[in-house]
């Protein structure tokens, strides 16, 4: 739809998937809100990575004509800036001496105690070996929620 056309409330929330039933909107007078839904992803803000955000961008104004929400697109257009590096020129290379001397400290004593206390741990998914103490209640609770024995 263009920013233009105007959108009812209960359009809206079919759009979006809200159950009007569920939630309630209280207005104690009349007003106006304009929406400007903005996708964002922020390699194309200069980040090396992938985070995809959705931002609803809401004004009141009582002037069908406003065009703020176009304008605030115009911004984040402006405001885009290309991807400089990649995220490989972030990581440091498998020669480095950092990655060397932790690869170390992991092959080493202290490195691996933790990989033998590790293995004394019991094993999470197993009920018994794990000790909860109300095991009838834990699983009770599980049920009741919908969440499956081995999901964490």
């Amino acid at each position: 739809k263009g920013s233009k056309d105007l959108v009812t409330l209960k359009q809206l929330a079919k759009e979006h998937g809200i159950n009007l039933n569920a939630d309630i909107l209280v207005m104690e007078k009349k007003a106006r809100y304009c929406t400007q839904l903005v996708k964002v992803d922020t390699k194309s803000y200069g980040l090396p990575q992938t985070r995809n955000r959705k931002y609803l961008f809401i004004w009141r104004s009582d002037d069908p004509e406003d065009d703020l929400g176009d304008y605030f697109l115009e911004i984040m257009k402006h405001l885009e800036t290309p991807l400089l590096y990649s995220m490989d020129a972030f990581l440091l290379p498998e020669t480095h001496d950092r990655i060397r001397c932790f690869r170390e400290a992991l092959r080493s004593g202290p490195g691996l105690m933790v990989h033998r206390d590790r293995a004394k741990e019991p094993n999470f998914w197993d009920w018994d070996e794990a000790g909860i103490k109300d095991l009838t209640l834990h699983k009770a609770f599980r049920q009741n929620r919908g969440i499956e024995d081995e999901v964490r």
